[in-house]
């Protein structure tokens, strides 16, 4: 085997092991869950944060890699375009929405939770949570 086919078949193995990881990622936080529900194939509208952290069902990290976003119909998600592969967009109407502030551990945190998918839940850092529900509300009516 040539050293070209051998790079090629390492380059072709670490890029469906990534696939499958961030697949698997998106199966344990609930992203999976909320696409089958609320997937948005639209460019989305509105205020957006780019390279924002936070949970996914409290266990899948997207440290600096979702980029939120709020509009008068509701609330817009993504992750940056490398970790994609079982992340589509989102697009959550506010009345499908409902939000909370809880602690865990020493942090606290704004959660917003899905009425299309009541198993997955979003949690943000209480600071950038409440930055995110004041500028939806100026905007329109979100679900508290």
């Amino acid at each position: 085997m040539t050293l070209a086919i051998v790079i090629a078949l390492s380059v072709a193995g670490f890029a469906v092991f990534w696939m499958l990881i961030v697949w698997l990622i998106s199966a344990v936080g609930g992203w999976r869950s909320l696409a089958a529900h609320y997937r948005s194939d639209l460019p989305f509208t509105g205020r957006t944060w780019s390279f924002r952290s936070g949970l996914m069902g409290g266990m899948a990290r997207y440290n600096g890699l979702l980029t939120v976003g709020v509009n008068p119909a509701g609330l817009y998600l993504a992750v940056m375009p490398l970790f994609r592969p079982g992340h589509p967009p989102l697009f959550i109407p506010w009345p499908d929405l409902t939000v909370t502030s809880e602690q865990r551990f020493v942090r606290s945190f704004i959660v917003f939770r899905f009425r299309q998918a009541p198993n997955a839940s979003l949690w943000l850092p209480e600071k950038f949570g409440r930055e995110v529900l004041e500028t939806a509300r100026g905007n329109a009516s979100p679900a508290s």
